[in-house]
């Protein structure tokens, strides 16, 4: 399933900087001006996921294993060692900047409103870093006051939309709203834009939701390029240990209630999103929409027991591998083999 993350906030909070460091794209205009960016950028972001590459080294291993032992063959060789990995993605959306009164159609409120109903959940940036050469919209810092004037907005225009639902309704006989129309009702991830000297702040003293995510923008544009030994230098430098990527795609998940499951085979390892509670069927449904009708069973190893035992075969000697049927509720990290009829 895709991930759909919109950025929002009020103009000159640090969003485009945020997208760009985020999807490592430039397109995102970062101008000292509001509304600079009018149409929403978007950036595909692979999900980092470290347990990727380790399938990746026991399915090579084991071909490479295989074929040492068999030689006859170097075509089939090249080829079953050509593994590729797939992550799981996020959509990120860069969401032209909210004003007070947008839901009246202020700073061309109701066409940034529209790009915000299209999205799984929310991220709402709040500046909280001082630069004399960004302006501020509301003449001070307060990011408890920007998020109430954002989410405020975000219930006035669902008022509107109600409104004018029911009253089309009266006339149409329409069915009622869905929970995923109203937008003060999606997903909230909120962000707190800082300087790196304030990234260890406790939340609660910026008045702000425990669940905040303190994020340094420049930080993150900083980290793109550099590999993951610098990357680890640049972040214990300033007192954190993940990159704001990490943090907000784990938040964005948990707030939808999603997980990943795995399949690992010579051709790709690869990770599938999907909804906590999922069933074996549901899952095999996201590789291939036939698959979940023509389900048959489930072939499952944890990802732990699979790394244990270093791969497919060892652990399904061990007793590791469960056969699991339509009923089975698929767990965080399951690598899995579905079998499917046709």
């Amino acid at each position: 399933m895709s991930l759909k993350v919109g950025i929002v906030g009020l103009p000159n909070v640090g969003k485009s900087t945020l997208f760009n460091a985020l999807v490592q794209k430039a397109q995102a205009e970062s101008a000292n001006y509001p509304f600079c960016t009018i149409e929403p950028n978007t950036g595909i972001v692979q999900v980092p996921d470290d347990k990727l590459q380790q399938l990746y080294e026991i399915v090579v291993g084991s071909l490479i294993t295989d074929h040492s032992q068999n030689k006859s063959n170097p075509s089939t060789v090249n080829h079953e060692l050509s593994t590729s990995i797939i992550p799981a993605t996020v959509e990120f959306v860069d969401i032209a900047g909210l004003v007070k009164n947008a839901h009246k159609g202020e700073g061309l409120g109701n066409q940034f409103l529209g790009h915000i109903r299209s999205v799984n959940v929310i991220v709402l940036v709040l500046r909280v870093f001082e630069a004399e050469n960004v302006t501020l919209v509301e003449n001070d810092i307060d990011p408890k006051r920007d998020m109430e004037i954002i989410l405020t907005e975000l219930e006035l225009a669902d008022m509107q939309m109600e409104e004018k639902i029911n009253q089309k309704k009266k006339q149409d006989n329409e069915n009622n709203l869905s929970i995923k129309d109203y937008l003060s009702r999606k997903p909230l991830v909120v962000v707190a834009n800082c300087n790196e000297n304030q990234l260890t702040t406790q939340p609660e003293k910026l008045y702000l939701p425990k669940d905040t995510i303190l994020i340094g923008a420049q930080l993150e544009t900083d980290l793109i390029g550099t590999d993951e030994n610098e990357k680890k230098e640049l972040l214990k430098s300033v007192g954190v240990t993940e990159s704001g990527l990490d943090k907000l795609i784990k938040e964005a998940y948990r707030k939808l209630g999603l997980m990943t499951f795995y399949t690992a085979g010579p051709k790709e390892i690869r990770a599938w999103t999907i909804k906590k509670g999922s069933t074996a069927p549901q899952a095999a449904g996201v590789i291939h929409t036939d698959f979940e009708k023509n389900f048959i069973r489930a072939e499952i190893i944890s990802f732990d027991d699979y790394i244990e035992y270093n791969g497919e075969q060892s652990a399904k000697k061990a007793g590791k591998m469960r056969l699991e049927g339509k009923d089975y509720i698929m767990q965080p990290d399951d690598v899995c083999y579905f079998r499917v009829s046709g």
